[in-house]
């Protein structure tokens, strides 16, 4: 899929513009090197089923999105265009 960037952006905003989106909001997802650094935004998704910590989300937004949906989780692609999209959700149910 390719996220085309917000209409109006210049060379030089497009060229240090590093948002991300993220998928999952449990140990890992939240751990991410894709941290919101300065300049830089990060859009969590996930689900919250169960291993979701929203206390650990610092420095960037968080959706209620389930990623298998895709109609909304290509919504949040149009809303937030991303540079880079990290997918790390998962869920191990036994």
């Amino acid at each position: 899929m390719t996220i085309a960037r917000p209409a109006g952006a210049s060379a030089e905003e497009a060229s240090t513009r590093q948002n991300a989106l993220v998928t999952g909001a449990g140990f890992i997802g939240v751990r991410s090197p894709a941290s919101g650094r300065r300049g830089r935004q990060r859009l969590n998704v996930d689900a919250r089923t169960y291993a979701g910590n929203l206390k650990s989300l610092t420095n960037y937004r968080f959706a209620k999105i389930d990623v298998c949906d895709p109609r909304v989780l290509a919504d949040a692609f149009a809303a937030f265009a991303p540079d880079h999209a990290i997918h790390l959700a998962a869920e191990s149910q036994s």
